[in-house]
């Protein structure tokens, strides 16, 4: 039995990285640490609630969040 030639390395296997050739607008392209990335995530999630509960506050008659839905119970099959 011959040896099987080792498959080409993936461009997701540890250590290696794809090159699409396009700008990456990621916080690592940015020049922030890895380690920055969670409290980035959390900057940007707690932006988001804040420009919603202005839209909710500044426009009463507009509703963005969704309705309770009502469990009715099961129905018949």
């Amino acid at each position: 039995m011959g040896r099987h030639p080792r498959p080409p390395p993936s461009p997701y296997h540890e250590g290696h990285r794809a090159d699409l050739g396009v700008p990456r607008p990621d916080a690592e392209a940015l020049g922030f640490p890895t380690t920055m990335f969670i409290v980035l995530f959390a900057v940007a999630r707690t932006v988001g609630w804040i420009a919603q509960w202005k839209e909710i506050i500044e426009d009463p008659h507009q509703k963005i969040g969704r309705p309770r839905p009502l469990f009715t119970g099961a129905t018949e099959r």
